[in-house]
């Protein structure tokens, strides 16, 4: 069960994360296993925070800056990530479920044994990103960079690449069931196919 955090207590860690990002002293956000599901943190800046294991479901996290961040095992079912930056970030076995992540920045992050079932990264960038293992089941990457994506072991059941940039990306061990023509079309930008 997470624990609640007031709004209060969440300024003050943000603060002293501030500090501490600025090397001013303070403190690395540590808001691991805590339930932030009421808050609205749209724009919020929180690089490398520790958020492993959180609940952000339904959460408001639009333009936040998360690059580097710990969320790995979060609950982000339904969060809102629109134009989030998450480049670096751990979202390893994190439950993005139906969450929103419009043209977001997930360059170089981790999303390997997550849940994206239905999640839309529609223009999103995901140029050397993880899914290694990745439920992908009517996932939406139309329009995505998927430059030197990795989907290895990844299930792309009935997900939409449509539009979206292939270019050596591995879909090696890949479940592509109803994405035959999608990734023939893929095939053309040198994208990596076996097993």
């Amino acid at each position: 069960m997470a624990k609640d955090l007031s709004f209060e207590e969440f300024q003050e860690r943000q603060f002293l994360h501030g500090l501490w990002l600025r090397g001013q002293g303070g403190q690395r956000a540590d808001l691991r296993g805590l339930d932030l599901r009421s808050m609205s943190l749209g724009g919020v800046d929180l690089r490398q925070a520790l958020l492993a294991g959180a609940n952000l479901s339904g959460a408001h996290l639009s333009r936040a800056d998360l690059r580097g961040a710990d969320l790995s095992r979060c609950d982000l079912h339904l969060a809102e990530l629109e134009q989030a930056n998450l480049c670096g970030a751990d979202l390893s076995w994190a439950d993005l479920r139906q969450a929103d992540l419009f043209e977001a920045q997930l360059n170089g992050c981790n999303l390997s044994k997550s849940d994206l079932r239905l999640t839309r990264f529609c223009g999103a960038r995901l140029q050397g990103a993880l899914l290694l293992w990745a439920l992908c089941y009517q996932t939406d990457f139309r329009r995505g960079d998927l430059r030197d994506a990795n989907f290895f072991g990844a299930k792309l059941m009935s997900a939409n690449l449509s539009g979206a940039i292939l270019l050596g990306a591995n879909f090696s061990g890949v479940d592509t069931f109803g994405l035959s023509t999608q990734l023939r079309d893929g095939r053309s930008q040198k994208a990596v196919f076996a097993g």
